[in-house]
């Protein structure tokens, strides 16, 4: 098998950006033969007192200048914006001795990720799983009762969660129940919560229980719970088995939790 090389240009007038973190961005440009031509005949004119320059803005709230690299020779160049969060752009052109800029090439507009964890949390929904375990164990037979009782069983598990202050997404959910007067008495508040998630990994053809329960083990076999995490003391049994059954690997969590306010 022969590879060919590629090609140094590929004679596009192109300016891209691309975002590696909350605080770099890499861009890259290509220029055609007759950009390339104007380019070598404007800097020559000038006595070489033209500068390949790359001007970055930054285009958040209106389309701020944040800085000017000299580039030279090159075609990429890794920049260091001052601000994540924010969005930025950027021009490749000349630039003589008194700051004037002719732009030749415009590039993407791209968004700068945060630099902090997200504000927006997700909501509390371990309610579905506690439902789930309610269905399986009524389907295997383990929960005894009328398909009435199993109902009341599930609107058991509903009520109490709407019991439980939980923080949610802005414009999405709503609080619970707060303790009494806490609203009423003072704006201030405070409110926190946990829940516990466990993840692993098997053979994806192997079967996994927790506690009992079958676990569902995406295709490449990997796996995650989440569960509702109340204080005091709880165990958590994972069994793996092979296809065959004739291998099994246990692995126990003992968790333990005591909120203190």
């Amino acid at each position: 098998v022969t590879y060919e090389p590629l090609p140094v240009s590929y004679e596009e007038d192109k300016l891209v950006l691309l975002v590696r973190d909350p605080r770099w961005i890499f861009a890259y440009w290509d220029l055609s033969n007759q950009s390339k031509i104007k380019l070598a005949v404007e800097i020559e004119k000038s006595l070489g007192m033209l500068h390949k320059t790359l001007r970055v803005y930054e285009v958040s709230e209106g389309k701020k200048r944040c800085m000017d690299i000299d580039v030279g020779n090159t075609t990429s160049w890794y920049i260091h914006v001052p601000s994540p969060d924010k969005e930025y752009q950027a021009e490749f052109g000349l630039k003589d001795e008194n700051d004037n800029f002719v732009p030749i090439l415009v590039s993407n507009t791209v968004r700068m990720p945060r630099e902090a964890p997200t504000y927006l949390t997700d909501e509390k929904w371990m309610v579905v799983n506690e439902i789930f375990e309610v269905i399986l164990r009524a389907k295997s037979g383990e929960f005894f009762g009328s398909s009435g009782e199993v109902i009341r069983r599930i609107e058991q598990i509903i009520k109490q969660e709407v019991q439980v202050p939980s923080i949610t997404s802005p414009g999405v959910g709503s609080w619970g129940s707060m303790a009494p007067g806490m609203a009423e008495k003072r704006g201030f508040w405070f409110v926190a919560d946990t829940e516990l998630i466990v993840y692993g990994a098997t053979e994806k053809d192997a079967s996994v229980t927790a506690n009992g329960y079958p676990v569902a083990l995406r295709d490449d076999g990997t796996f995650t719970l989440r569960y509702a995490l109340p204080d005091g003391e709880r165990e958590i049994i994972l069994v793996a088995r092979s296809r065959d059954g004739k291998e099994e690997r246990v692995i126990k969590f003992e968790i333990s939790r005591h909120m203190k306010a």
